[in-house]
């Protein structure tokens, strides 16, 4: 909302953040006090396992993920070293036996002669989690697991997790504007989320528009219709946040014509006094 009190239109967003311009224009409110939870659905693995281990040797490392609603799950994969050269197969468990794992609980892993990672040969499907267990009102998700970072070389073993996603609950902390027009809400949890797109309109004769007053103006007959779309499209321009308007005015003309008055004005006093002096003397002769 305006100084002015009137409100921002532009293009809201859907819950997973994008914005469909094709849909009517809509006021734009930011969701204050909003609560936004971030599902895990993306996790990357790094580490070592070590290729001096005999066959059947395991190592294990604890994951974690979060459910739709924010809650943390603790999971744990398993690495095992198998018969075949230069291979390893993996497990994926959730040892409370909360987390539905439906698909890509077990895959393998392939390393070429000089320990890097092979995608040939690999079997990585993603994580497909389809519940967390009765009392969960959470929906199922899918995390995409990407083991590229992981050697096999003869040292000690030992694999972390990298990057991951997901984020519990947090409420928004702040929101900016980018000069296309998005509007990101930033959430105490550290997240962020497109909430809306400002949407700007251009005038086939801008001189043709209504004044209203208080920097407004109205669609007139001779300004056309207004073409709406985003910043940085067609004739738009783009937003700025946080500027101030521009004077138009030459500042250094203006004092000059200021300064000409200011002349003139002295000598149109002087004038009026002389004149007065004047008569002032013709009135003393006469008698």
């Amino acid at each position: 909302m305006g100084a002015n009190g009137m409100t921002v239109q532009g293009w809201p967003s859907k819950a997973d953040g994008t914005v469909d311009k094709t849909q009517p224009l809509g006021d734009i409110r930011i969701p204050v006090g909003a609560q936004s939870a971030s599902p895990t659905s993306k996790m990357a693995l790094n580490g070592n396992l070590d290729a001096s281990q005999a066959t059947g040797a395991q190592i294990v490392t604890p994951l974690s993920v979060f459910d739709s609603q924010g809650t943390q799950h603790s999971l744990t994969a398993t690495f095992t070293k198998s018969a075949t050269t230069n291979t390893w197969s993996y497990t994926i468990t959730d040892p409370s036996g909360k987390a539905q794992i439906t698909s890509g609980g077990s895959g393998t892993l392939s390393f070429d002669a000089n320990g890097k990672y092979q995608t040939a040969g690999s079997t990585t499907p993603p994580l497909a989690i389809s519940g967390y267990g009765a009392g969960s009102g959470a929906s199922g998700n899918t995390v995409a697991l990407d083991f590229a970072q992981i050697g096999q070389l003869a040292q000690t073993g030992g694999v972390n997790v990298s990057t991951t996603d997901g984020a519990p609950g947090g409420a928004i902390a702040s929101f900016s504007v980018g000069k296309d027009g998005g509007i990101t809400a930033v959430y105490s949890n550290g997240t962020s989320k497109t909430v809306g797109q400002i949407a700007l309109a251009d005038f086939r004769n801008a001189d043709g528009l209504i004044r209203e007053g208080s920097n407004l103006y109205s669609t007139g007959v001779n300004s056309g219709p207004p073409q709406v779309g985003d910043a940085n499209s067609a004739n738009l321009g783009s937003i700025l946040t946080g500027q101030l308007e521009g004077s138009n005015v030459d500042l250094a003309a203006q004092f000059g014509q200021m300064i000409q008055a200011q002349q003139g004005f002295n000598a149109n006093t002087k004038v009026i006094t002389t004149t007065n002096s004047m008569l002032q003397s013709v009135l003393s002769i006469v008698p």
